[in-house]
């Protein structure tokens, strides 16, 4: 309801996001694509408003929405931090985060956060994992931030299953 509602005030409302399949990425035709694609295409049909739909860095994505009226920022974890700071659609999906190593090196098995901070971890630049790491108390020298998604295939599991 909320985008039907702010879209009258909007010839053309713009969507920012990240490459994260399978719910937005960039087709093979060089063209948007996935299941939210699909969602925002659907809505724009039924309310006669255009989109465009933009791929660029989570954090550059973060500050336009929070700092610009009718852009949308697609697959926004929401939390307490940021509950109050935007106007929120709708939950599209959920899910966790975890910290994950390689099976090859039993050196690095942890059984709670706090023996994780002797290793340096990694995190996508303004994601909310980067705030809690910090928060968690993680040195700011044993987080490092990556500047886009990287995608693995596969599931992976802390014990090894």
């Amino acid at each position: 309801m909320f985008v039907f509602s702010l879209a009258s005030y909007a010839q053309q409302l713009r969507f920012v996001t990240v490459d994260l399949p399978p719910f937005h990425f960039m087709g093979a035709d060089n063209k948007p694509a996935g299941a939210l694609v699909e969602v925002i295409e659907a809505l724009m049909i039924k309310t006669q408003f255009s989109a465009q739909i933009e791929f660029i860095p989570f954090a550059r994505s973060y500050d336009l929405a929070l700092n610009n009226k009718n852009i949308f920022m697609l697959s926004l974890m929401k939390s307490s931090d940021r509950k109050d700071l935007f106007q929120w659609v709708g939950q599209i999906f959920k899910s966790k985060a975890f910290l994950v190593g390689l099976r090859n090196r039993s050196d690095t098995y942890i059984s709670n956060i706090e023996e994780a901070k002797s290793f340096v971890v990694g995190t996508i630049r303004g994601y909310h994992s980067q705030q809690h790491l910090k928060k968690a108390g993680f040195l700011e020298q044993k987080i490092t931030i990556y500047p886009l998604v990287i995608h693995i295939c596969g599931v992976c599991s802390l014990n090894n299953e």
